[in-house]
């Protein structure tokens, strides 16, 4: 999938997303990569996740860690960050599932 396919099917959804309370493995990921520092929110209850709905086809791409897929990912997190400043995507590759983070 080319970062033009991104506008219409993943960055499509995040006026969409449903929020709901961080879980103890997000909040674990936002600890481990210093989100909560960086946005000096110290509590898990300062936290929302939505999950993003990911095609088949791409979630099997993260699960290989298939450098395209990848590479598609990693320009999907620039322009979601660039057009929904505030939120970030983690990716779980084993999973191949993407969540949103957002402070409240």
């Amino acid at each position: 999938m080319k970062i033009a396919d991104f506008a219409p099917g993943y960055l499509a959804q995040i006026p969409k997303l449903s929020w709901k309370p961080i879980n103890r493995l997000v909040w674990n990921t936002i600890r481990d990569e210093g989100l909560d520092e960086e946005y000096e929110m110290y509590e898990p209850n300062n936290w929302v996740m939505a999950d993003l709905k990911v095609d088949s086809k791409d979630a099997e791409g993260l699960r290989r860690f298939d450098s395209d897929t990848v590479e598609e990912f990693n320009r999907f997190d620039i322009a979601l960050k660039s057009q929904y400043p505030g939120l970030t995507d983690l990716i779980d590759y084993d999973a191949g599932t993407i969540t949103i983070v957002r402070t409240k």
